[in-house]
């Protein structure tokens, strides 16, 4: 039975924010550009309930169960229009980000690229961060950062590697980041909406291709060395939705989006006969709204994305999501939510309730309470695509899947404001 600890949640009854407007408009010249700021911050803290026996490491180095969290950008948008329907324009994200271990703020607040658009012939993204595939996705993930709060990994054997714990795509987060923390660089396009449907297509010629990695050619790897690093390339991503207002009251809004992107391997992949299938994931949702009240499904399927060939018994990984919301004042709204997931023949399970209130405009005080379950059946034991010299065995041999029966769960409590002007 888990013993819960709850300590540090006294004081959060005052979360303090800062009253804020729409975007503003700086300037507009006499030729006709315009320029916009806009940006958004946010500060929370958050508690977990978590048994002794799954505690790997604290929240924050000094203090087992409690942590803040805050981070901020703001972003310059400048744009023109021109004549026969043409418009252009440049987005700068600007990084005001005080926590270093975080992407520079999300979506439009970290996307600097350049854009020209048509009323009849859609918009082009050149440069773009956020491909169409992940802007174009629908699920019911209300969870926020409950990862940060709560040890994923323990000493009896569990490792979040086994696990999908969340509804994304294979292009995650984690393959575009390097010490500046930006994504790859991609192109996009998106067509104009034509009775509710509109298509949109990512081309990424290289995940490892990013802000922190604008030296080219000869770019080196984790390990200091020039060559292939076992990433992505050649990568597609796209969607496609559709939205549809059945009468005043309800509507339907549904996506269908998937990624597919051939492995480059490294040197030492070559040297060891290491082969891998072909990531790619698929991903479908749609959401129902009826008056207040919304409902979302999601379905996703990962197939065998960087699972080397050979090894047997591997089986898909897959996700569902579900969740519900209501807005019971103009004021208040609230969510909840369930995922489940399968990787490597790991079952996972995530619940949350959220609920948000706008103070003011601009002004997003939430909540969040999100209980989380992990069994793990097996381990996949991959292997490093360099050799490092503090094991310089790591990179030989063939990967692994082995059974390793072990558990975890817990529950994170979030509590936090938001603010975007």
């Amino acid at each position: 039975m888990l013993k819960y600890r709850l300590s540090g949640l006294v004081g959060f009854a005052a979360l303090v924010g800062f009253a804020a407007n729409a975007d503003v408009n700086l300037f507009t010249s006499d030729s006709g550009y315009k320029v916009d700021v806009g940006g958004e911050a946010f500060f929370e803290g958050g508690s977990r309930a978590q048994a002794k026996k799954y505690e790997q490491v604290p929240v924050t180095r000094n203090n087992n169960d409690f942590g803040f969290q805050s981070n901020a950008a703001v972003h310059l948008n400048v744009s023109k229009d021109h004549h026969n329907g043409w418009k252009s324009g440049l987005q700068i994200g600007l990084r005001a980000n005080n926590n270093v271990a975080a992407p520079v703020g999300k979506h439009l607040f970290d996307r600097t690229y350049l854009w020209i658009e048509n009323k009849d012939y859609g918009r082009m993204e050149v440069g773009s961060n956020v491909s169409a595939a992940n802007s174009m996705k629908i699920d019911a993930d209300i969870f926020g950062g409950w990862e940060d709060y709560v040890s994923l990994n323990t000493n009896g054997g569990v490792d979040d590697d086994n696990f999908l714990t969340s509804p994304k795509l294979v292009l995650k987060e984690k393959d575009f980041e390097t010490n500046t923390h930006e994504r790859s660089r991609k192109v996009t396009y998106y067509t104009n909406k034509y009775n509710g449907f509109q298509y949109g297509i990512s081309y990424i010629p290289d995940v490892w291709n990013n802000g922190g990695r604008i030296g080219m050619p000869q770019q080196q790897d984790e390990d200091g060395n020039y060559g292939p690093n076992r990433k992505e390339k050649d990568a597609v991503a796209t969607g496609l939705s559709w939205e549809h207002a059945i009468d005043k009251q309800q509507s339907i809004e549904t996506s269908l989006v998937g990624e597919v992107a051939k492995i480059e391997r490294s040197s030492i992949d070559k040297a060891n006969h290491r082969n891998y299938y072909t990531s790619a994931a698929v991903a479908i949702g749609a959401t129902y709204n009826y008056d207040r009240a919304s409902f979302t499904a999601a379905y996703g399927n990962h197939w065998k994305t960087r699972v080397q060939k050979g090894v047997s018994g591997v089986p898909y990984a897959y996700f569902v999501n579900i969740g519900t919301g209501y807005q019971f004042t103009e004021k208040l709204k609230m969510s909840t939510a369930l995922f489940y997931s399968q990787q490597y023949g790991n079952p996972m399970m995530i619940a949350g309730v959220s609920a948000d209130y706008k103070w003011m405009p601009g002004l997003l005080p939430y909540a969040n309470v999100v209980f989380f379950q992990m069994w793990q059946r097996n381990n996949y034991a991959d292997k490093t695509p360099y050799y490092s010299s503090s094991k310089p065995s790591a990179s030989v041999g063939s990967a692994s899947l082995s059974s390793n029966h072990s558990s975890n769960n817990g529950v994170a409590l979030i509590l936090g404001t938001k603010v975007r002007f």
